[in-house]
């Protein structure tokens, strides 16, 4: 399990990091596999496409190891047509949002993806560009898809894996009658009615295997990025097939609410479009960032961007700024409606402070806002010279812009965090954040002290005060030698959230181990700092009224 709880850029669900422990797998299998042999097959096609294949065969060899049989097979579609296979297989692996994405999520049980975990293209080296380059009628491209299919299936039958991954699908080719497809995704969120599958292959060697349907992680990584739940749900897959090695998985209730709840949104969006609007004809690879950003204007009295996005074309249209513009603002809405619930729970209840928190989907909403918040930096650093500040000054568009949506939970989150008699002040001067430093000193004192509130949890308090603080860090002076005029760093603050969602889930995950006990929790922390909660620190109260911050 990664020691920091976060893959893929979000917070791990409690429930999914508890299934993405390294363990000791006794089923070792070390019978030598000729399966990198089936695939040598198709080497005359490849020489016949580039004038030195050798780096593609060497690159394709790697990530079919380890030569032995049994194991994990992950079954994908085709390689991308941009992978630098020249550099190696560990630069195609970081140069791609795919494979990234499967080598840290098996890091996360101990296994590397080149090492450990054998990757195989149902169409190995038929690249979704030599349709239209290699072949002069759709007859010659369905017998090389046959071909290349039936090369892939010969080699999975010759590996004999424990589980094939199934994450590969052919909305775009021509059908074929191919045995294989029993090895193809069935849809996002959907589950195997049978996960054992008898394949044969086309010399008639017959095998009994294990599958998981799972999906194309450019899914999660390019189409949608901006939403956690997917990558939630690939992780949640990828779990299933490591303990299918054993036969360790037991389905639980809150799975299948992961995979419907995904599938009922997903029907609203069309590759992360809203229903209603379309890309251009022309698809583009699924392995390859969907979007790329202009400046196309700036507006005199705001100073904020104006985004647009194209796929082959400039264009106008600014749906997806709008899109995640709406939906950063629905995250931060759904974590500020939450707020008074918890902070008027006079009750200590770590039963009902868990289901509140899961039921409102309180982190799934963390990892959403900080997932916008990213996108958004990343692609105003490709245009600023590597910088992501934008200026607060007013609201862009009907759902407002980040920043002020920003700026409204930190005000809302300090006036439930602040007692009743603390004047809630920002900083008159030059400097950094949004508050003023007594002010600060303030909070940083209150995380240490119990209230009649937040259930009586100290961890709960603490987090959401150091999620504040950190928050503030993300503001600053826009022109360091005039008056001020506040700006905020879109990284800086989706960092502030990411780390949120990742205590929290923290929290969850001690507060599952007990769900039926009704006593408070032991806060070791708190003990430390706080040993006497009934006796506050005199000197330190006189001089926050001094600085007129309690009255």
């Amino acid at each position: 399990m990664s020691s920091t709880g976060i893959c893929l850029d979000v917070a791990i669900d409690h429930r999914i990091r508890q299934l993405l422990k390294p363990r000791a797998n006794g089923k070792v299998n070390s019978l030598y596999s000729d399966h990198v042999e089936k695939l040598q097959e198709l080497y005359p096609f490849v020489h016949r496409k580039w004038l030195d294949p050798s780096h593609e065969l060497l690159v394709t060899e790697e990530l079919a190891k380890p030569l032995t049989q049994g194991g994990i097979v992950v079954a994908l579609l085709r390689p991308a047509d941009y992978h630098p296979f020249s550099k190696g297989v560990d630069v195609v692996v970081e140069k791609s949002p795919t494979l990234r994405a499967l080598r840290d999520v098996f890091a996360l049980v101990g296994l590397d993806l080149v090492q450990h975990i054998t990757v195989l293209d149902s169409l190995p080296f038929l690249r979704k560009a030599d349709r239209s380059t290699r072949f002069e009628d759709d007859e010659k491209y369905t017998r090389a898809l046959n071909e290349h299919h039936a090369a892939f299936l010969d080699a999975v039958v010759a590996k004999r894996p424990d589980v094939v991954l199934c994450m590969w699908q052919t909305r775009d080719e021509p059908q074929c009658n191919w045995p294989g497809r029993a090895l193809g995704s069935i849809g996002v969120g959907e589950v195997f009615p049978n996960e054992k599958v008898v394949l044969c292959d086309r010399h008639g060697n017959r095998i009994e295997t294990k599958r998981v349907n799972a999906f194309h992680p450019s899914h999660c990584m390019n189409y949608v990025c901006e939403y956690s739940q997917p990558r939630q749900l690939l992780m949640l897959e990828i779990a299933r097939a490591w303990h299918l090695m054993d036969s360790s998985w037991h389905e639980e209730p809150w799975m299948a609410e992961l995979r419907n709840s995904w599938k009922k949104k997903k029907t609203g969006l069309n590759d992360g479009l809203p229903e209603g609007k379309s890309r251009s004809p022309r698809r583009l690879d699924p392995d390859r960032p969907m979007l790329t950003w202009s400046v196309a204007r700036y507006e005199d009295t705001v100073r904020l961007p104006i985004f647009t996005w194209f796929i082959h074309s400039p264009s106008t249209i600014t749906d997806y700024v709008g899109r995640l513009n709406e939906l950063y603002a629905k995250a931060v809405a759904e974590i500020q409606n939450l707020l008074p619930e918890l902070k008027l729970a006079d009750k200590s209840s770590e039963k009902l402070l868990y289901d509140k928190l899961t039921k409102a989907d309180w982190t799934q909403h963390m990892n959403d806002a900080s997932l916008c918040l990213r996108a958004a930096s990343k692609k105003l650093k490709e245009l600023s010279r590597n910088k992501d500040n934008v200026e607060f000054h007013h609201t862009i568009g009907p759902q407002g812009d980040m920043v002020s949506r920003t700026m409204g939970l930190v005000m809302d989150l300090a006036m439930k965090l602040a007692s009743p008699g603390v004047m809630m002040k920002p900083r008159m001067y030059q400097g950094s954040g949004f508050f003023s430093e007594s002010f600060l000193e303030y909070l940083r004192h209150e995380k240490t002290q119990k209230r009649q509130c937040w259930f009586r949890s100290s961890a709960l308090k603490r987090t959401l005060v150091d999620f504040l603080l950190e928050l503030n860090d993300a503001f600053s002076d826009a022109d360091a030698g005039g008056p001020i005029r506040l700006q905020m760093s879109l990284g800086k603050a989706s960092d502030a959230f990411l780390t949120l969602a990742n205590k929290m889930e923290g929290l969850l995950s001690t507060l599952a181990g007990y769900p039926e006990q009704e006593q408070p929790l032991e806060d070791e922390a708190e003990q430390e700092v706080n040993p006497d909660p009934d006796v506050a620190s005199a000197e330190l109260i006189q001089r926050l009224r001094d600085l007129g911050i309690l009255h």
